[in-house]
């Protein structure tokens, strides 16, 4: 029953508390600022155009969306108190919380709620993420504090999807004043304030002193810009840095016997794939991405570059997401591997070109590095190619040059159909692989429409059986994520939308 509510969430919720936590238990310290350090910046801080997992971490920090997960997965009350959904299926109806306000001044209320769904989904505002906000039919305001959403149809993730970056509540006067420069002028409803940013170095955010939450702790936070991962993992050991992101399997051994610092760890929504465009030759051949499967062996990645740190498994979605299935990963047979490429016309492999970013994921260059080796042993000649990754994420959008790459997706929300429509429905935009099949796609749509639980779970069950058969890319593991804090940090929560949470942080 758990794994079921989170999958679909409670059509009815009611109020939580969110301003105690058990670990504030001992007494939190008010005051002092938190230094934390991560590889790369935030592109934008407008929710509507954020487009990666960078840009979201940060932006929530200072926006708040309706609803919320926590640790678990699961949607708690936020924005929105409650919601109940009617007997006609389509129609959600919100109580929101009073007495809150935008960093602005702007009250938060049923007609700014309104005006962030208006703009995210008016085709004028440019919005990469429209697509998936086209499931409301209308939104309607009843008072100040209700507001009904009217879907299409019965969609059984609506309240997930509420809980994405891309749909934390902005300012609607910040908006209207500041237009494309709403970025460098945010006003969420947030624990923090944005103070200052100076791209790609560093984002400062202080106290919101007003915000509805209970009080917040610490006095400003500091996000710097660190790309060198032992960097950052020698600036958090040297007392520099108070959190770090993404520390590398490789000094993890030095972190553990060091008695000033601790690990904070999340199972990931993000699964790494060896992408493979089914359109583009030879990987048009089934069983050329058959072969595939069998020439990498993800557990040597894991054990050998990762140093353990994520899991392998057959899955097209990480398990950490409510709703999958745990397939088994593929045994490693390379013997298999060169039968299988034979019987596809190629006894002696070929060659093809492997894009691959550096930088954007954990242990990236070295996993494809170890991809690249082992390929080899089967006859395939890879090439890597390492454009920037906003060079990279237009050369797979274009479709037509990249044939084989190395890339991670996760999921913002949490739900795996809302992740299955972005990643592999026929044209989504995140369908790198250019994967097609018209009846995975109705499938697709009948476990949308599910409002039953078992019924919903057993459809997906069906879909990642058969996305198993038709290999639209290689699964290789699934992300463990791996943040690092002084011993005298407290309260720092990092989900498995790789979101951090640090409205109840504080130090001693």
């Amino acid at each position: 029953m758990k794994i079921r509510k989170r999958l679909l969430s409670s059509v009815v919720a009611s109020m939580v508390a969110l301003s105690a936590t058990a670990s504030l238990a001992e007494g939190p310290k008010s005051g002092g600022n938190l230094v934390y350090l991560t590889g790369t910046d935030a592109q934008t801080l407008d929710a509507h155009f954020a487009a990666d997992s960078i840009s979201g971490r940060a932006l929530v920090l200072i926006h708040e969306p309706l609803v919320f997960p926590d640790e678990e997965g699961v949607a708690q009350p936020y924005l929105a108190e409650s919601w109940e959904l009617g007997e006609d299926n389509v129609t959600w109806t919100m109580k929101l919380r009073q007495g809150v306000t935008f960093h602005d001044g702007t009250p938060f209320n049923a007609e700014a709620v309104k005006y962030n769904f208006d703009r995210i989904m008016d085709e004028k505002t440019g919005s990469p993420r429209r697509a998936r906000s086209l499931v409301i039919k209308e939104i309607k305001v009843i008072d100040d504090y209700t507001i009904t959403f009217e879907t299409h149809e019965p969609y059984a993730p609506f309240i997930n999807y509420l809980t994405g970056y891309n749909l934390a509540m902005m300012s609607p006067a910040a908006l209207a004043e500041h237009g494309d420069q709403y970025s460098r002028h945010p006003a969420g409803t947030g624990a923090f304030k944005l103070k200052s940013w100076t791209s790609g170095e560093l984002m400062t955010l202080e106290r919101n002193p007003d915000y509805w939450g209970g009080e917040v702790y610490l006095d400003t936070v500091e996000i710097k810009i660190v790309p060198e991962d032992s960097s950052r993992v020698i600036s958090l050991m040297a007392g520099e840095a108070d959190v770090v992101a993404n520390v590398p399997p490789i000094l993890l051994k030095r972190l553990q016997n060091d008695e000033n610092v601790k690990e904070v760890r999340a199972d990931g929504f993000r699964t790494m794939y060896l992408g493979l465009n089914n359109t583009l030759p030879p990987f048009d051949n089934r069983l050329v991405r058959e072969a595939m499967q069998y020439a990498v062996d993800a557990d040597a990645l894991v054990k050998g570059v990762l140093g353990g740190v994520g899991r392998t498994g057959g899955t097209f979605f990480s398990p950490a997401l409510p709703g999958t299935i745990d397939l088994p990963a593929t045994t490693y047979d390379p013997e298999k591997a060169k039968a299988l490429l034979a019987e596809a016309g190629y006894p002696d492999g070929f060659e093809t070109t492997f894009y691959a970013p550096t930088g954007r994921y954990l242990m990236d260059r070295q996993i494809s590095e170890a991809i690249q080796a082992q390929l080899a042993e089967v006859g395939i000649k890879a090439q890597i190619q390492s454009p920037d990754f906003a060079a990279f994420l237009a050369t797979l959008r274009e479709g037509e040059k990249a044939a084989m790459f190395f890339i991670g997706l996760g999921s913002p929300t949490g739900d795996p159909g809302l992740s299955l429509d972005g990643v592999l429905k026929c044209n989504a935009g995140s369908n790198f692989w250019k994967y097609c099949n018209a009846e995975l796609d109705a499938l697709m749509l009948t476990q949308r429409d599910a409002m039953d639980f078992d019924k919903r779970e057993a459809i997906l069950t069906e879909v990642f059986k058969k996305v198993r058969e038709e290999v639209p890319s290689v699964v290789l593991y699934y992300e463990e994520q791996v943040f690092a804090a002084r011993k005298n940090v407290h309260g720092v929560q990092v989900l498995g939308n790789e979101d951090i949470v640090l409205r109840n942080a504080w130090k001693d």
